[in-house]
């Protein structure tokens, strides 16, 4: 069970900015643990940590999620996930945005997408998410972080 406290004090004697870190560090350790033993369980857990609180405006899951699907060999499930992060509005740096972009790239010679998809979701990504440069791994949910 986690317990996040947003007060602005410490737990413990832990400042609550590193029992987050922490707790953040034990749900992406969870997920890598699922992904060597149970690739299926794996994915409905990066499934669920897409609208958990930490992982709001976090690209990790969904890079996770890319990864497991391509494990799984389910590629159109692959291509989805990669156009809903397009789609959502979540920051990430350049390297990452590239790493989407390439593995959409990759689909394409699959005929999964085309390249004019493509570049409709590259365009919209850096009109809507580059914007939320400010929002990115934010751990705690704030109003300013409510997708409009």
């Amino acid at each position: 069970m986690i317990v996040v406290c947003l007060q602005k004090e410490s737990y413990h004697g832990v400042p609550i900015d590193a029992r987050i870190e922490s707790d953040i560090y034990k749900l992406k350790d969870e997920g890598l643990q699922l992904e060597k033993t149970e690739p299926k369980k794996a994915i409905v857990y990066y499934k669920d940590l897409l609208s958990h609180e930490y992982f709001i405006n976090d690209f990790w899951p969904y890079r996770r999620l890319v990864l497991m699907y391509k494990k799984t060999k389910e590629f159109d499930k692959k291509t989805e996930i990669i156009k809903t992060f397009l789609k959502s509005g979540i920051y990430c740096n350049n390297h990452h945005y590239l790493w989407f972009r390439n593995k959409l790239r990759t689909l394409a010679e699959k005929d999964y997408i085309s390249h004019e998809e493509i570049d409709s979701l590259t365009d919209y990504f850096k009109i809507h998410s580059l914007n939320n440069k400010q929002k990115a791994n934010t751990p705690l949910p704030i109003a300013d972080r409510i997708r409009k």
